[in-house]
């Protein structure tokens, strides 16, 4: 996360820039801010539901052992 944050303000003053090929520069900083922050937002979202999801299911199978684990 914190790779990302700083990635993502390392790139802000792409957004503001002046001079020899200002455009270039400020659309290729607006496509990489927006995407990092896309994708910041995006991959927290997923890793906490999929956490949420693992640790549901872990607990679902300690609750309910399988049939294979018993001595015959």
């Amino acid at each position: 996360m914190m790779t990302s944050v700083a990635f993502i303000l390392c790139v802000a003053p792409l957004l503001v820039v002046t001079g020899a090929s200002a455009s270039a520069r400020r659309s290729l900083g607006i496509a990489v801010f927006s995407g990092m922050l896309a994708s910041t937002c995006t991959a927290v979202l997923f890793v906490l539901s999929f956490y949420v999801l693992l640790r549901q299911l872990a607990e679902r199978h300690e609750a309910h052992p399988s049939d294979t684990s018993k001595e015959a």
